[in-house]
């Protein structure tokens, strides 16, 4: 099946007109700006290393507290012995 000029131009149109329409809702980097500062993403980031900073705090007293049991279990098994 061959599509001929019209149908080809009708094609083109149609496939623009999905392009725009998907792309108009886009924010562009001027929309970007305007809505978050660089003192804005700095508190962003601000928070999101707080954030893991609190979850390496909380690995690591679970690290401990699995030491610790570890330790218990040893010293347990060598009474039994």
């Amino acid at each position: 099946m061959t599509m001929n000029d019209d149908q080809l131009n009708d094609l083109k149109q149609f496939i623009d007109s999905r392009i725009s329409q998907s792309v108009e809702n886009l924010a562009s980097k001027d929309d970007i700006k305007t809505l978050a500062s660089k003192d804005d993403i700095k508190r962003l980031e601000q928070k999101v290393d707080d954030g893991f900073s609190g979850v390496g705090e909380a690995v690591d007293e679970v690290n401990q507290a699995l030491t610790n049991h570890e330790q218990r279990v040893t010293k347990l098994e060598a009474k039994i012995a």
